[in-house]
């Protein structure tokens, strides 16, 4: 999944759908669970830059949708960037596991440099 976005600016809004193994939406509606959803995002191609580590939310629980609401410190830097959200429950009861959106590798947030 490919976004733009412009330099400084807080939109659009970066989400993805968590699925299982068969491709399935994973239903983030568990009666108890306490689910975590953090956002990370680093400049492409490069292992050794900075990643940037938020909280992110889910906005569609029963098909899996989890997002991300960018800030203008977000998009201060132009560049292209990748990003994915890691997804972790904890059940009330059984054991915890985890998910990465989207679940074949990351997703990309190109950061137009702004024209002032």
């Amino acid at each position: 999944m490919s976004q733009t976005a412009i330099q400084g600016a807080s939109r659009p809004s970066l989400q993805d759908v968590v699925r299982d193994a068969l491709g399935a939406p994973v239903s983030l509606s568990i009666a108890g669970a306490v689910i975590t959803v953090s956002f990370v995002m680093r400049k492409r191609f490069d292992p050794t830059s900075t990643v940037l580590r938020r909280t992110g939310y889910i906005s569609d629980a029963l098909n899996g949708v989890v997002a991300y609401d960018l800030t203008a410190d977000d998009t201060a830097t132009a560049g292209i960037f990748e990003y994915s959200f890691d997804v972790g429950i904890n059940p009330a009861s059984g054991a915890d596991y985890s998910y990465a959106a989207p679940g074949d590798g990351f997703g990309v947030l190109e950061v137009l440099a702004k024209l002032s």
